[in-house]
């Protein structure tokens, strides 16, 4: 994976071993706010996509939100976020799952 830094008005290539930490990575020169990503063997440059759905046996189930953020933003801090959207739309579940990863 190639990575590349700001030099003044230049898009420069970061040779190996010179690498801050990963917030400040730029893995991209065409989207310098996204991120590389590596989670449970899988690996991505860009965002991260969390998103809530209904999931009652007598209903549908319907993806009732979706946040975008930095994939750099780790899981357990957006539940607060969202729970306040879903409390602004009149949609907050009567019981919420979520993986470990958002504990």
């Amino acid at each position: 994976m190639l990575q590349y830094y700001q030099d003044d008005d230049q898009t420069r290539w970061r040779r190996k071993g010179n690498t801050p930490p990963g917030e400040r990575i730029l893995t991209s020169p065409h989207d310098t706010d996204a991120r590389l990503s590596k989670k449970r063997g899988s690996e991505w440059v860009g965002y991260k996509a969390h998103l809530t759905e209904t999931c009652d046996d007598d209903t549908p189930n319907l993806i009732t939100h979706v946040e975008t953020t930095l994939v750099t933003t780790a899981d357990s801090v957006v539940v607060d976020p969202i729970h306040a959207d879903l409390k602004r739309k009149h949609c907050l579940p009567g019981q919420h799952l979520v993986d470990n990863g958002y504990g």
